[in-house]
């Protein structure tokens, strides 16, 4: 039997001495597609430090695909919400996807033919192979966030994280991105935190409510009041087919 892509029992994390989870205990399946909501401080960040093994919990257990965190971080393509490149440094769009062969090849290692014809597939992938030699910082912001999920399929992973994976898309780009993340659910787990719960309930299918302690819902099954009850506060929803627009926030969580 598969271990789950990542399995918490019991776990608690504070910092200095401020409580941020508690006893949590969650699953996520090997392809399965979950999204993290939940305020800000509730624990989200906190959470994927604990799935990357970047930090340690103060009680329980983290396993992902069945071993330590830490030992499983070259299996996991982490795509942060934002990414940093001085504009004054002219790197090119191959050579930041190129960065993700980083943890297979060693830091000084020399980039091979292998790496580059991985690096050039990951941009192929997200429709990108025609601006490998753009300068990075000349791409809009749809364009910088794919290009930096190529550069976590470079590193060939098993499960992909990512932290506000929408934040910053145009309409067109965000239903590209959509169907491209269907498309890599297929082959591998995907876990992103998001604040568009249009997003949640249309293309996730499970919900990780993050507010200390963590529930989970079906993304179908998750409504307004639900959020409210957990988080308090007003809770709008987002439609995404525009058709019957309603309230379209739930706050900075």
């Amino acid at each position: 039997m598969t271990a789950p892509a990542i399995q918490m029992k019991g776990v608690s994390f504070s910092y200095d001495r401020s409580p941020v989870l508690e006893g949590v205990d969650l699953e996520v399946e090997e392809r399965e597609f979950a999204c993290i909501i939940g305020p800000n401080g509730g624990g989200k960040t906190t959470l994927l430090k604990l799935f990357l093994g970047l930090i340690e919990p103060q009680s329980g257990s983290v396993l992902v695909f069945g071993g330590e965190p830490e030992e499983a971080r070259k299996r996991i393509g982490y795509v942060p919400q934002y990414a940093r490149f001085d504009p004054r440094f002219p790197i090119a769009v191959l050579d930041v996807v190129l960065m993700g062969r980083l943890g297979k090849s060693g830091l000084f290692a020399r980039t091979t033919s292998s790496d580059i014809k991985i690096a050039k597939d990951a941009l192929e992938s997200v429709f990108l192979n025609n601006l490998e030699r753009e300068p990075f910082a000349n791409l809009s912001g749809g364009q910088k966030q794919r290009v930096l999920i190529a550069r976590a399929l470079a590193s060939d992973p098993e499960m992909l994280l990512l932290d506000e994976p929408t934040a910053g898309l145009d309409m067109h780009a965000e239903g590209h991105f959509n169907r491209m993340l269907n498309d890599l659910n297929q082959r591998m787990a995907i876990v992103t935190v998001s604040h568009d719960l249009g997003f949640v309930s249309e293309r996730t299918q499970n919900v990780i409510c993050v507010n200390r302690t963590v529930r989970v819902h079906h993304a179908k099954d998750l409504t307004p009041e639900m959020l409210d009850d957990m988080y308090g506060g007003h809770v709008r929803a987002v439609d995404h087919d525009h058709n019957h627009p309603e309230d379209c926030d739930h706050g900075d969580h």
